[in-house]
């Protein structure tokens, strides 16, 4: 009997020790549908409205106040859903498009799921009018020579107040290098100077533009300005003296050469320095150089001409003479001599009487 009493309550502490290990394995595998949500609170704020809408922050966290994360997040405004984000350790972040303008309520909602209850949080809003941006710009002068210089100016506003700080852009319509960047100072203003470049074919009119690119609060915005370019008059050439078949009565040329001389001497201002380059100097080059070759050629033939002349000469007397013979040529010195030789005979005085 002891044994079997003593085997009995072996039994039953087994049976106790089941139960307990059932009810404990019970509680760890029941889904989590079975606990009740827990609480969470939603605090928001938004940022300034721009011009494309404004942004929507905030954080979801349990009654610890420890952020709850993969949860998403319904944004409203005036009761209609407008966007919707996911929650993180730093909270949320939604950009929603910008309402009108005017007094709204913003509110942002978790609706709520098997282990996080539902959360709301509502607050007013006034939304104001639309950021915009003006811009004024002048010239000075308005009207420039070509390779001139002028002054840009302007301000930069918006809805009436000065933007401080914002880049501006300035460049020509034609021409020019690329544009000049300029900043707004405190009162909105700016200047930047500028000139017409040279080329060929300058307009007659050109404009200046300013750009404001925006910075994501400020819009974008641009102004130009025309300007008049005006065009240097050529100088004046020197006038020359009309052909023959223009004028109609010949003219000699040298005439007209003399006249077209003495008009570019008179119309254009003697030069300190003298210009080898010049077409003219180049010509009387050429001329002197033609001139001393000539004479140099003139000389040589008249040198070697002399030379030919003294030779035939010597040539002559030498073959013509009695140069080498003994005899004298009779018929030569009678014919030659011989009318002279009876003058000279007759001529001569007679012996004088004899004693």
């Amino acid at each position: 009997m002891f044994w079997h009493h003593g085997a009995r309550r072996h039994a039953v502490r087994w049976l106790v020790g089941c139960l307990l290990a059932l009810l404990a394995c019970g509680s760890m595998a029941a889904p989590r549908a079975w606990a009740a949500p827990q609480n969470c609170t939603i605090q928001i704020t938004h940022q300034a409205p721009d011009g494309a809408g404004f942004l929507v922050e905030g954080t979801l966290h349990d009654s610890s106040e420890r952020p709850i994360s993969g949860l998403v997040v319904n944004v409203l405004i005036d009761g209609v859903q407008v966007g919707s984000g996911p929650t993180g350790s730093t909270g949320f972040s939604v950009r929603v498009a910008r309402p009108t303008t005017g007094s709204h309520v913003l509110s942002v909602q978790w609706p709520g799921n098997d282990q996080w209850s539902s959360s709301n949080r509502s607050q007013p809003i006034d939304v104001p009018s639309p950021v915009t941006t003006e811009m004024t710009l002048s010239a000075d002068p308005s009207t420039v020579p070509v390779g001139g210089s002028f002054s840009i100016s302007g301000t930069l506003t918006s809805r009436g107040s000065p933007v401080d700080g914002a880049l501006i852009e300035v460049g020509l319509s034609w021409g020019g290098d690329s544009p000049a960047t300029v900043m707004t100072s405190a009162n909105g203003s700016f200047d930047a100077y500028l000139g017409v470049p040279e080329g060929e074919n300058p307009p007659s009119g050109l404009s200046v533009t300013a750009r404001f690119a925006g910075d994501g609060y400020y819009p974008a915005a641009s102004q130009n300005v025309q300007l008049a370019v005006t065009v240097p008059a050529p100088s004046a050439t020197p006038e020359t003296s009309p052909s023959p078949t223009e004028s109609g009565s010949p003219r000699p040329t040298s005439s007209a050469t003399a006249t077209s001389t003495s008009t570019a001497t008179a119309g254009s201002p003697p030069s300190s320095t003298f210009d080898f380059s010049s077409p003219l100097f180049i010509l009387a080059m050429v001329f002197f150089v033609v001139v001393v070759l000539a004479t140099g050629t003139l000389l040589v033939i008249a040198v070697v001409s002399h030379r030919h002349t003294a030779l035939a000469a010597d040539e002559q007397r030498g073959f013509g003479s009695d140069f080498g013979s003994d005899q004298p040529d009779d018929e030569g010195s009678a014919g030659a001599d011989g009318p002279d030789a009876a003058e000279r005979t007759a001529a001569a005085p007679g012996p004088g009487p004899t004693a």
